[in-house]
């Protein structure tokens, strides 16, 4: 939500007026006009508005309400409804809008006409309010820096001079001399810039340029003033860290740019605003009336002290109302104090004061407060360890009347003070009579051996004869020692009988193909096959060894972390 003031105070002198009819008139370019029909001539009311819901407020200072019934309902263009309500001291009418709209506020006679422009390029905005016979703050003197620029005749709607001077605590002042006062301005930081939109109004010839101020030691280093489709723009560029203010009196209207001390720059660090958005414009307002306006925004309760007093002047432009508050505050000397949803505003002195005589009265009450025993046993500390806690000469947790005395037997304080310092030291005493933490330490002692083997193995052989040729033969065995078994076997049968089988077999050595036996297996398995013509062989062999542990001791010990 974003609250977006404007305020002119009415002339002095101003009586009740009274608010008897409203009229409303559609105008050409999708306008609507909302007349309010005032017994006298009165200054344009101050107003807010609120971007949701979408609302216009206006304030009719000093005036009462003839209308027959508190709501209308409009529903013409963007207008839905109106409500208005009488206060002690004012008049509130609200315009609840279908959305937000510029809009533009002036007084005509006895009438008080609001136009809504709902056809106005650039979307919805506000245009803020002003009229020639308020009276207005005036400007803070500041010391010439520079030859000013010379006003520039021109006619309504212009601006006349663009002036640059050095404030007395080396900030930097533009000022801004307008041919209307209610000129419509809008003042925001555009990346590295800080951009001032002058509406409806143009630079006249030769003003359109650049200053470069850079040698007048302050926060700005150019200004560049333009004309654009719209309206006039000055835009600043400042350098290093910075804080703006923007304000106008009568037709001038000044932006200074205020440099940040260190001290200034890790205090804002460290304090973070959180608070929704608002823009405030307030000129020559009461303290008091910006305090309520930012009471009303946030909805807490605030009571002031009935030493606030004195004046304002300022613009501020999307700033967290908390932070707006706390400019306020600075600005005015004043400090607060905040109980709930109700906040407490008075001098800093006076604070100060008030809060020194509560502790002197908390002091006193200590004093003279009748003293109370209580016991508090223990469970896991050893009273004389807290008892030496709680009356310890570098920070005692006893007033000065305590006392605290040990019961070992039972392990138990005996407490004599009064009640408030008694209820801080049981909880202190609860924080502290906790289990200690404890650890286990545990360890085994062992006799182990890493002689842990697996192995296998295998012998196998393959021995075959086969004749051919009739006289012939062909074998086949695990070596040629083997070979040669068979063959003087069958040499010698042809020799005696004329063919050459039967061969005789070879040896189990020479007829294995593979001889990889396991040494001192622990288990084997053997296979043969035997038929007129081949003879195979086949072992397996198997070796686990292990190794054993024994456990000799398992200690524990336990002890405190």
């Amino acid at each position: 939500m974003l609250l977006t003031l404007g305020l002119v105070l009415p002339a002095q002198g101003q009586q009740q007026a009274v608010i008897q009819d409203l009229d409303v008139v559609n105008l050409p370019g999708d306008r609507v006009q909302l007349r309010f029909q005032m017994s006298e001539p009165v200054p344009a009311p101050r107003n807010f508005t609120i971007n949701e819901p979408a609302r216009i407020v206006l304030d009719f200072p000093a005036t009462d309400s003839a209308l027959a019934q508190r709501r209308t309902v409009i529903n013409t263009g963007v207008a839905e409804s109106l409500t208005v309500l009488e206060a002690a001291d004012r008049t509130r009418a609200t315009v609840n809008l279908a959305r937000m709209v510029p809009f533009s506020l002036r007084s005509q006679g006895n009438s008080v006409l609001l136009t809504l422009d709902a056809g106005a390029s650039g979307g919805p905005g506000l245009e803020r309010a002003t009229t020639t016979a308020a009276r207005l703050a005036p400007p803070r003197s500041l010391p010439m820096a520079g030859e000013p620029a010379a006003p520039t005749a021109a006619g309504p709607d212009h601006i006349q001079g663009i002036d640059f001077r050095r404030g007395p605590e080396g900030q930097g002042v533009i000022n801004i001399t307008l041919s209307d006062p209610a000129v419509s301005v809008d003042v925001r930081e555009q990346g590295e810039r800080i951009v001032a939109d002058f509406r409806n109004t143009r630079l006249p010839r030769g003003q359109e340029r650049r200053l470069d101020v850079t040698d007048f030691g302050t926060p700005v280093n150019l200004i560049d003033a333009l004309n654009r489709e719209g309206g006039a723009r000055i835009s600043v560029l400042p350098s290093g860290r910075y804080e703006y203010l923007a304000y106008q009196t009568g037709n001038l209207y000044t932006i200074e740019v205020i440099p940040l001390e260190e001290e200034q720059r890790v205090e804002q660090a460290q304090q973070v605003f959180t608070g929704e958005p608002l823009s405030l414009n307030f000129q020559d307002i009461e303290v008091r009336a910006v305090l309520q306006i930012i009471a009303d925004f946030t909805g807490l309760n605030v009571v002031v002290s009935d030493s606030v007093q004195g004046n304002l002047t300022l613009r501020l432009q999307n700033v967290p109302w908390d932070q707006a508050l706390d400019i306020i505050l600075r600005t005015k000397g004043l400090s607060m104090r905040r109980n709930g949803s109700v906040i407490y505003i008075a001098p800093t002195e006076e604070i100060t004061a008030r809060e020194q005589l509560e502790l002197q009265a908390l002091q006193q009450r200590t004093q003279l407060e009748p003293l109370r025993t209580e016991l508090i046993q223990l469970n896991y500390a050893k009273a004389n360890d807290l008892s030496s806690i709680l009356k310890s000469n570098e920070n005692s947790f006893l007033s000065e009347r305590g006392s605290v005395t040990v019961d070992t037997r039972t392990n138990t304080l005996l407490i004599n003070d009064v009640p408030s310092r008694i209820s801080e030291i049981r909880e202190l005493v609860t924080q502290l009579d906790v289990k200690v933490s404890q650890v286990l330490i545990d360890a085994r002692v062992v006799i182990a051996t890493d002689d842990f083997r697996k192995e296998i193995g295998v012998r196998f052989g393959a021995t075959a004869v086969q004749s051919f040729d009739n006289n012939g033969i062909a074998g086949v065995s695990g070596s040629a020692i083997g070979n040669d078994t068979i063959v003087n076997s069958a040499i010698d049968n042809l020799n005696t009988t004329g063919q050459p089988f039967p061969v005789t077999a070879p040896s189990l050595a020479d007829r294995l193909g593979v001889d990889l036996p396991v040494a001192g297996a622990a288990g084997r398995f053997a296979l043969v096959l035997l038929n007129q013509d081949y003879l195979l062989d086949l072992e397996l062999s198997a070796l686990q060894a292990e190794g054993r542990g024994e456990i000799l001791s398992n200690p524990r010990v336990v002890t405190t972390d």
